[in-house]
């Protein structure tokens, strides 16, 4: 007979697996030396070996437990470091509130406008410029049809 080189176990010299721990032997039937004593100070302690039929018996004989306990220890991946990438530059923004972008809102108030909503969040200084500038159109538009006698109110007033 010889032994499991697994668990130690004497088995017949033809098995194909253990009968007491139940791992699959080589297809060689070479003898299986005698395992080598270690002195217990060197080998850590370790549990016994049990057979897949008395982890079976050992199952149905405990108390059924819940049927999925989340691990002890959840497995972490391990830290890599991340590539940092520099954001790219924003370019400098020219908001210097230049006149010219006022005056071009006084000649096309709507220009002035657009204008407005477009750089208000971007270009406040030059946003509010043109504004005011197309504001400035706007009320010069006015006093030119208010003094010139070209509103709609003089067709109806004829003498």
């Amino acid at each position: 007979m010889a032994n499991c080189i697994y668990c130690g176990a004497q088995i017949p010299d033809n098995a194909k697996f253990c009968t007491t721990c139940g791992a699959a032997l080589p297809v060689e039937a070479a003898p299986v030396q005698q395992p080598i004593e270690v002195p217990a100070e060197v080998v850590p302690e370790q549990p016994p070996v049990q057979s897949y039929q008395q982890q079976v018996q050992q199952s149905f004989e405990q108390p059924q437990q819940q049927a999925y306990q989340q691990p002890q220890q959840q497995y972490q991946q391990p830290q890599q470091a991340q590539p940092t990438f520099a954001a790219p530059e924003q370019p400098a923004v020219n908001d210097t509130g230049s006149i010219g972008w006022g005056v071009l809102g006084a000649f096309f108030p709507i220009v002035g406008i657009i204008l407005f909503f477009v750089w208000k969040n971007t270009k406040p200084k030059t946003a509010k410029v043109a504004i005011i500038g197309a504001a400035i159109g706007v009320v010069i538009s006015l006093v030119f049809n208010v003094f010139s006698g070209n509103t709609t109110m003089s067709m109806f007033y004829t003498h």
